[in-house]
């Protein structure tokens, strides 16, 4: 009886050992997401790179911010 006992108490540490492991590697919750890509681009204002969606697009030329479009209008 003790035996059979200490078997099944291995058998449950194993399988709660086995399945924190797989949850910790991101194996318990489904496929991961990738976050999309997106292109860069460069601000003609000051040269910083920044995402596409995020510059300012004035006459064809992307900028990081209204200041750099003031700037160089003027």
């Amino acid at each position: 009886m003790s035996k059979f006992l200490l078997f099944i108490l291995f058998v449950g540490l194993a399988w709660w050992w086995f399945r924190g492991r797989g949850v910790s590697r991101g194996l318990g919750g489904g496929a991961p997401v990738n976050p999309p890509v997106e292109r860069m681009v460069v601000c003609r204002g000051c040269g910083v790179y920044l995402p596409e969606s995020d510059a300012l697009v004035v006459r064809g030329h992307p900028y990081c911010c209204a200041e750099h479009v003031v700037r160089d209008d003027g």
